[in-house]
């Protein structure tokens, strides 16, 4: 699944702890569901994009990376989505989640956005950032 493979992608490069209960320091990143708490947080969540119409074995998903920030933090949120923004942001053939079931292959990932974009604040009043992403992996190999 390319969401496990990007939060591999992350904490490797020391952005986000995950799992999110293991050991380590960082802001810990789940997948798919973001829970009530810690306050501090990061979720990777799948977001839908257009199926290939090609048989060649190579697609295109589109994931959403949201950072959360605990109230009374500032601008920290923000920094720290923007970081996420630039550390994946252009890159191309690198190897996700290596030597594990989640390994993926990606060819390139690119932002969708030029900055994240603000969520606003939910009821209890911590704020949100959002940035989605479009990677391109070789799925499977396609006999010629």
């Amino acid at each position: 699944m390319h969401t496990v493979a990007a939060a591999h992608r992350l904490a490797d490069l020391g952005l986000v702890k995950y799992p999110p209960n293991g050991a380590g320091s960082g802001v810990p990143c789940f997948v798919e569901t973001l829970p009530a708490t810690p306050d501090d947080a990061v979720c990777i969540r799948t977001r839908p994009g257009f199926p290939t119409q090609d048989l060649s074995g190579y697609e295109t998903p589109e994931f959403q990376v949201e950072r959360r920030a605990a109230v009374g933090t500032g601008n920290t949120g923000a920094r720290h989505a923007e970081e996420i923004r630039r550390a994946l942001q252009h890159k191309d053939t690198e190897t996700w989640a290596p030597s594990t079931p989640d390994e993926l292959s990606v060819l390139w990932c690119e932002a969708n956005e030029t900055s994240p974009v603000p969520l606003g604040a939910d009821q209890t009043g911590r704020l949100s950032w959002s940035v989605s992403f479009q990677i391109e992996t070789l799925t499977e190999e396609v006999a010629p």
